[in-house]
């Protein structure tokens, strides 16, 4: 999967599972944009509002 996000990376942010988010931020390409990791305690509420809508 990561190979291919490399040669087909995404326009926006990658909504993954918490589970791979990590993984792709380590893994994946640099310039991969991950709505959520494991640090998602660190997400401002705003953050969260928004991407209710």
């Amino acid at each position: 999967m990561t190979r291919w996000l490399a040669s087909h990376p995404p326009g926006g942010m990658v909504l993954a599972s918490y589970e791979w988010s990590d993984f792709l931020l380590w893994q994946g390409p640099s310039q991969i944009r991950l709505l959520v990791t494991s640090h998602a305690h660190l997400v401002p509420t705003e953050a969260w509002t928004d991407t209710s809508r």
